[in-house]
């Protein structure tokens, strides 16, 4: 949103401090709902409000000037300002309207206005004025930088990124333009340029938290996580109780292996933020890393009380309690885990999987069949829904199947071997001899292979000489 600056407040003739001057107008307004206030005064206390925040009490000031001044276009406008940063955005239109009534070639209005619109979802309507304000005043850096703003908001990454660096170019001391472009260049996967960005909004403001914080995303996506982790230090150096640089910062030590040093910074965001599904999904994981079952299962429970459509912890749940060797409730929660996330293979390979370790073949079919489906040029659920096939004694499918993933691997020779296997169950024992020959020609050590895998068939004559395994 648009921050328009207000001219610091002058020394009034008759209060050299402004809070004397805000503590005067506060008192007169408790005695004297109706008292009267000078112009000059309620200017410099609105001044005052707006810099502090207090954009209720900025509002008071404001309307009590349009009271004295009902055609004063500042005043206007600047209530405007105000109800946009309230986000009371219907009412700041009806402001920035009587604005531009009272002066309409104001650019800073026009601007007013098309953040207004853009909140309201107006959007087509406030380029419409930005392309107008531009006109007006061409020159002006923050015009052109909410321009980027609302391009931003709209999706369009490339145009805000032609407006914010049309906005660097007027002004490479822009407080906030550098920081935009860099989030822009992050959203193309441009992380490069996303990097030099947030390095030079920290050469302007070296205490730019969320620069800090986002620098330490794009290092960690560059795989630079020593830097990363710096730079998340960097941010909880400004501000401690930044839970998401904790967090993040978690993330990358349990990239690196830091367990211990990890969940210290998990705990952290649980004592800002409470309970936190992901991150007591993370203490989880590393628990899990640790073989510590019983402490996993602890936080992954913790983390579906506090948030039960958590697929992701459905998941590891399952995980965990199959490696307890609890087969039925592992059954469970990836049964659960698929019905919240259904496009997600690995949460159907995990399904499978246990269906199989169970003996439940034609379950473990279906689910394979899921992976399949959702990831056709991944060679493993293709074997895997091979191997189950053979087991439960669908030769043909089988056969399909493995098929797929040889298609996807050609020159893994183990998987000949497997063809073979289904082949002979076929009765089709010249096509697996020649499967078997094939994955001696990819890789002649496949014949010690051959002999571990078919030690009787190994030790046919005919077959030796067919397989050129008599020499």
């Amino acid at each position: 949103m648009l921050d328009f600056e207000f001219n610091e407040s002058e020394e009034h003739p008759e209060h050299s401090d402004i809070r004397e001057l805000v503590a005067d107008f506060e008192r007169r307004l408790r005695e004297d709902a109706e008292a009267y206030f000078e112009p000059e005064m309620l200017e410099e206390v609105t001044g005052f409000y707006m810099e502090q925040g207090r954009f209720e009490d900025a509002l008071l000031a404001i309307d009590r000037l349009l009271k004295l001044y009902p055609f004063a276009p500042d005043a206007w406008f600047r209530k405007g300002v105000v109800l946009n940063l309230l986000d009371r955005f219907e009412e700041a239109l009806e402001a920035f309207e009587h604005a531009r009534s009272l002066n309409p070639f104001d650019s800073e209005v026009l601007v007013g206005t098309a953040i207004a619109l853009d909140h309201l979802g107006r959007r087509k309507e406030a380029l419409d004025l930005f392309e107008e304000a531009v006109a007006l005043d061409p020159h002006n850096d923050e015009l052109i930088f909410n321009w980027g703003i609302t391009l931003e908001r709209m999706g369009h990454t490339e145009e805000a990124i032609e407006k914010f660096e049309a906005c660097a170019r007027l002004n490479p001391e822009h407080p906030d333009v550098w920081y935009e472009l860099g989030f822009c260049y992050e959203l193309l996967g441009e992380l490069d340029k996303s990097l030099a960005c947030y390095e030079r909004q920290l050469d302007i403001d070296p205490y730019a938290t969320n620069a800090w914080y986002n620098r330490g995303i794009i290092l960690g996506r560059l795989g630079r996580h020593s830097e990363a982790l710096a730079s998340y230090d960097y941010a909880l150096l400004i501000q401690e109780d930044f839970s998401s640089a904790h967090y993040n910062k978690a993330n990358t030590l349990l990239q690196l292996g830091q367990l211990d040093e990890a969940l210290k910074h998990y705990q952290e965001v649980l004592k800002i933020e409470g309970d936190d599904a992901p991150t007591y999904h993370n203490m989880g994981i590393i628990y899990l890393e640790k073989a510590s079952h019983e402490e996993a299962l602890d936080y992954f429970l913790k983390a579906i009380r506090t948030d039960p459509e958590h697929a992701d912890t459905w998941h590891e749940l399952g995980t965990c309690y199959e490696l307890m060797d609890r087969m039925d409730a592992a059954l469970r929660c990836y049964k659960r885990a698929v019905s919240l996330r259904p496009y997600m293979a690995t949460f159907w390979y995990s399904l499978g999987d246990c269906h199989y370790h169970m003996d439940h073949l034609e379950e473990a079919i279906e689910a394979y069949r899921q992976v399949v489906r959702l990831s056709p040029n991944a060679p493993e659920g293709w074997i895997d829904l091979a191997d189950t096939y053979t087991e439960a004694g669908y030769y043909e499918e089988a056969l399909k199947s493995l098929h797929h993933a040889l298609r996807i691997k050609p020159q893994d020779g183990h998987l000949y071997f497997q063809e073979a296997r289904i082949l002979f169950k076929l009765g089709r024992h010249e096509e697996a001899l020649e499967a078997i020959r094939t994955a001696f020609l990819i890789d002649p050590e496949q014949k010690n292979v051959f002999r571990r895998l078919f030690p009787e068939l190994s030790k046919d004559k005919g077959v030796q000489k067919l397989l050129g395994l008599d020499s």
